[in-house]
């Protein structure tokens, strides 16, 4: 909700800068995959290889994440999900296909109604309303256009348009990482010697601090790094991949942290997995509600990342705190 009022009010910050479908398309999909097969849901390949928009990469991500969620959550069982991008002049074309039982003719004029779940509340599928009127509010924000078809019975297409962008020039190569002086630039995880790897899943709707945080575990190899900037998502997400340390921000846009700790920590299948909790405004009572609900640690903003390289250390386990 945050996110929409950002958006209706003008003052969203999103990033333009020329990138590359293929590779975003392919990390979507690798995250959405556990989700599709508990389903027996068939994935497309990645595409998009080769073809650059304008637009915002971490709110790509999120949008495209979005589609392929509800893709996935709306389909039938051992359904299908087509992916196609098609470049046409001046626009890029992503569409997201579904062999759902599609939305019936007097709820189309709904679906961009926020909170309005077009009768899926009946169901046992979750979800707030707001995934599709914020997705379309980011798509639009970075200068393009979200669209949708369906046919009862047979399934929905959601169609994201966004304007096409040159290839980047090759960037001249730099001595060291862009990134703030102050940020260590050696590897604090170590080498890659056979030690195991950590799954951390980061859930952030700040794309600043997502952006920073990406950049400074991309110089820990044996790191690997799943985003989400909504609530629900990072709840099925922590399910499916089981990571071994979740990093969670209390504001989210769709559920706010404390209630993703809460499902995570009701369910067996996460009970377990630490979380730690980042904020820059937690009260000592906050701090201590927090822990009492299983949160692990805390980290302040701006972060520490020392005490997070620490947290990360693949040579043991992960430390407690």
């Amino acid at each position: 909700m945050l996110d929409i009022s950002r958006i209706e009010s003008g003052n969203l910050a999103v990033s333009i800068e020329p990138i590359e479908l293929g590779p975003v398309v392919a990390d979507a999909l690798a995250i959405i995959r556990p989700m599709a097969e508990e389903r027996g849901v068939r994935l497309p390949r990645a595409s998009g290889r080769g073809m650059f928009v304008r637009a915002d990469r971490q709110r790509l991500s999120q949008v495209l994440l979005n589609l392929l969620s509800n893709a996935v959550k709306y389909n039938r069982d051992f359904g299908e999900i087509r992916l196609r991008c098609v470049a046409e002049g001046e626009v890029v074309r992503v569409a997201v296909t579904d062999t759902g039982l599609g939305i019936p003719p007097d709820m189309v004029p709904r679906v961009f109604n926020p909170f309005d779940r077009l009768g899926a509340e009946r169901t046992g599928v979750e979800g707030t309303g707001v995934g599709l009127v914020l997705s379309r509010g980011l798509v639009e924000a970075m200068g393009g256009s979200l669209t949708f078809v369906s046919v009862p019975g047979e399934g929905t297409t959601f169609t994201v348009r966004l304007p096409a962008a040159a290839e980047p020039s090759p960037l001249p190569q730099a001595p060291a990482p862009d990134v703030p002086e102050w940020l260590p630039r050696s590897s604090p995880a170590g080498p890659t010697d056979g030690s195991r790897r950590v799954t951390v899943l980061y859930v952030e709707d700040n794309a600043a601090n997502l952006d920073l945080v990406s950049r400074y575990l991309s110089q820990m190899p044996a790191v690997d790094l799943i985003t989400t900037m909504q609530g629900r998502l990072a709840v099925d997400l922590a399910r499916l991949h089981r990571p071994d340390l979740i990093l969670l921000d209390l504001h989210l846009p769709d559920l706010d942290g404390e209630s993703v700790l809460r499902r995570l920590r009701e369910d067996p299948h996460t009970a377990t997995v630490p979380v730690a909790i980042l904020t820059a405004d937690a009260t000592p009572g906050q701090e201590r509600r927090l822990r009492a609900q299983g949160a692990d640690h805390f980290l302040h903003k701006p972060l520490d990342f020392a005490r997070l390289a620490a947290l990360l250390d693949p040579r043991g386990p992960v430390v407690q705190s």
